[in-house]
């Protein structure tokens, strides 16, 4: 303001849309026709120059909301449930594991409770077949977590591959004992590493949680197995805090097994981002 003051300028703001926040109340100024302010917006799914297999690709890959705002240019709410795409009558169903797939097991490292879920991934589809959830086991929670892991594969009669996924911050050491990936590499030794380097943004893990649940494309790619009780009250009841964070605080016990889950479901399923090619706003200050 003060530069477009002794100027007598203009100013033009550009960016992409992520929830309803100062980009939004620009826009939404030019909207309402407030004076001075104009604006518009350009829609990737709109522009002659993209190839429309591959917008019918993200469709396919991308949840309705991250469709909409990376695409559609649409301002979409962060409120409300995180896993929004989750539906119990058309999510949960019996899952047996496949005995010529990888078991996929991922840990979030909490101390209470602490948690992990055993999975399978088939092309786009997810199954979680049995959750962990231990609590009050205090400094031996992770340890707790891959025992319990282990000892539901070795009730299965599990003798195929085990491949391992969960928050990369467990990689730290501790001055009470071995990291978290240490004890999981005692407990699962013969198991293939799978946790990546960094950890994905909050919002990426969720975005691709409620794409498996569904796409853009009306598909759902999710099965989770009845027993898993604290992992569907988890995509039934976690919440977005106002600033866009997972709501952490209102119950402790919501949101480790679906953060487990998610380590898992974004490393195989990641979302998408399109750097060059997303819908934007645009929005004009005159002076």
């Amino acid at each position: 303001m003060p530069s477009l003051l002794t100027s007598n300028g203009s100013a033009l703001l550009t960016g992409t849309p992520k929830s309803f926040n100062h980009l939004y109340d620009a826009y939404d100024k030019g909207q309402r026709k407030v004076t001075g302010w104009e604006s518009w917006q350009f829609k990737t799914s709109e522009a002659p120059h993209i190839d429309q297999a591959f917008l019918g690709q993200m469709r396919a890959e991308m949840d309705p909301r991250a469709y909409r705002q990376e695409f559609e240019a649409s301002f979409e709410a962060l409120a409300g449930r995180a896993y929004y795409a989750f539906d119990r009558k058309h999510d949960v169903g019996v899952v047996e594991l496949d005995r010529a797939a990888p078991a996929c097991v991922a840990f979030d490292f909490n101390i209470n409770p602490a948690t992990a879920i055993i999975g399978q991934g088939f092309g786009q589809q997810a199954t979680i077949w049995r959750e962990v959830f231990v609590t009050h086991a205090g400094g031996e929670a992770t340890r707790a977590a891959a025992e319990a892991a282990k000892a539901h594969l070795d009730r299965a009669g599990w003798k195929g591959a085990v491949r391992i996924y969960g928050d990369p911050a467990g990689k730290a050491a501790k001055t009470t004992g071995p990291s978290d990936h240490a004890i999981l590499r005692q407990v699962f030794p013969l198991a293939t590493w799978c946790i990546s380097p960094h950890a994905p943004h909050v919002r990426d893990r969720v975005a691709a949680v409620n794409a498996r649940c569904e796409t853009m494309d009306g598909h759902r790619h999710m099965r989770v197995d009845p027993s898993c009780i604290h992992l569907i009250a988890d995509y039934e009841q976690v919440i977005f805090e106002d600033n866009g964070d997972l709501d952490k605080k209102s119950n402790p016990m919501l949101t480790h097994v679906s953060d487990a889950s998610g380590y898992w479901i974004h490393k195989e399923w990641p979302v998408k981002h399109v750097e060059q090619a997303v819908g934007r706003a645009r929005i004009e200050r005159i002076m």
